[in-house]
């Protein structure tokens, strides 16, 4: 992966990177110290990338939500009798 294109070209951009004190920090993704002004390592991912992992979840979880929002509709809709009711207003000289 070449870091230059992701835009992170050290590590206080990272994604990873925690600031601890005034002159270091730690990296989530590699379980270490590190220096936020040292060169970017091949696993860095800009601070607002997005979380590509998380999207076929949240498609998944979408749509069976939809799935069950359909179903209770339909559920309520077969128990429900209408609630409008025809009423016949006289009007001057009708009726």
């Amino acid at each position: 992966m070449n870091t230059s294109n992701l835009g992170v070209s050290v590590c206080r951009h990272c994604q990873y990177y925690r600031a601890e004190g005034r002159r270091g920090g730690y990296c989530q993704q590699l379980c270490a110290g590190v220096q936020g002004t040292w060169k970017a390592c091949s696993l860095a991912i800009p601070p607002f990338a997005p979380t590509w992992e998380a999207i076929p979840g949240i498609i998944a979880w979408r749509n069976q939500m939809q799935h069950s929002a359909e179903h209770q509709l339909d559920l309520l809709s077969k128990d429900v009798e209408p609630a409008v009711e025809t009423v016949k207003v006289a009007i001057d000289g009708d009726i």
